[in-house]
């Protein structure tokens, strides 16, 4: 049964209100009184209610973590890391997930503040303008991090440059003599209006920089939630002109590639090359080893968290937007274009 304030003042024989002034440190109860009501509150087995707390003002040593899926490899990380980090700090954390619709979003932005956490972190950019303003505007209210996207100093933001390291992987693919490359890019990086550093930049400016001319039929572009990847390969790989490498944005769309490139009767990588992004844990045990780009999702998930606990610590503290580096990591599905190869 809950115990409550009404029975601690029973119990020592107060007003209701003395226990409460009591518990909130208030000057009109002497510490005598309040030393007192914690012993009986202690003695009772009470525990402070979380939302009272918050609607006093108070930390409740909550927060909140907003999430696109977890069917995600990336996205699970991220939240282990942060998840880890606030137990840590002796903290707990309430889990939404969107699936990247736009009253989810704004739904679950509500909700949390609803529930007097201490701050949120979106752990992805939305494609909703009236989301990032949410997000902009409730800043002004509680601590709020963002994991991608550029709000130019508005909000506290962790973020990877996606045009540098995207380039990177491109630039491999060229060196190893493709030139005919796919990219196949997430519907939301290829639709942000933020000016991100989107996969989809660095795979343009890798081809412009080795005077390449970008192919639009060579881009597709799928929502990471509703991919058919047999189909998908089948449309790269029908093209008049058959590219020679395939840049995935991510490794599980890449390692699914592979799977139905081999069960069509390509090899890969002698007919196809192949590359990923995010370096996953199975990327190395994939029946062809992946070539991907390591993205440090658990330092980038901590940053978050680190960030949110500083801006609960001093609100008055500019925005800062905190840059990870990758590393281009070179396995089996890449090899030299046939026509190079020698």
């Amino acid at each position: 049964m809950t115990v409550t304030i009404e029975d601690i003042a029973r119990h020592i024989g107060v007003h209701p209100s003395t226990v409460s002034r009591a518990m909130n440190g208030s000057p009109r109860v002497s510490e005598s009184r309040r030393q007192q009501v914690l012993a009986a509150a202690e003695s009772l087995g009470y525990r402070a209610n979380i939302m009272s707390r918050g609607l006093l003002g108070k930390r409740t040593d909550t927060f909140g973590i907003i999430a696109p899926k977890l069917d995600d490899l990336h996205a699970i990380s991220l939240i282990n890391a942060q998840e880890a980090f606030f137990r840590e700090m002796g903290c707990v954390t309430i889990l939404t997930i969107t699936n990247c619709e736009e009253q989810a979003e704004l739904k679950a932005i509500d909700n949390l503040i609803s529930r007097a956490v201490d701050g949120l972190v979106m752990n992805y950019v939305s494609m909703y303008a009236s989301v990032k303003a949410k997000l902009i505007e409730c800043a002004q209210r509680i601590p709020i991090v963002r994991i991608g996207g550029n709000s130019q100093g508005v909000l506290d933001e962790v973020d990877v440059d996606f045009n540098k390291w995207s380039c990177a992987v491109v630039n491999h693919l060229i060196e190893y003599g493709h030139r005919r490359i796919a990219m196949i890019v997430d519907s939301i990086d290829y639709e942000d209006g933020e000016g991100h550093n989107t996969k989809l930049a660095g795979y343009r400016k890798s081809l412009s920089l080795h005077n390449i001319e970008y192919n639009p039929a060579l881009v597709f572009s799928v929502h990471y939630l509703h991919q058919n990847i047999k189909h998908l390969m089948q449309q790269i790989m029908s093209l008049k002109e058959r590219p020679t490498a395939i840049f995935a944005y991510s490794d599980d769309l890449a390692g699914g590639l592979i799977k139905a490139l081999t069960t069509a009767g390509y090899k890969v990588p002698e007919d196809v090359s192949v590359v990923g992004f995010n370096d996953d844990w199975f990327a190395d045990r994939l029946a062809v080893s992946l070539t991907t780009c390591r993205l440090p999702a658990n330092e980038i998930g901590r940053g978050a968290a680190e960030l949110l606990i500083r801006r609960r610590k001093n609100r008055t503290l500019p925005p800062v937007r905190r840059m990870y580096e990758c590393q281009v990591v070179i396995r089996d599905s890449t090899a030299r274009h046939s026509d190079t190869a020698g």
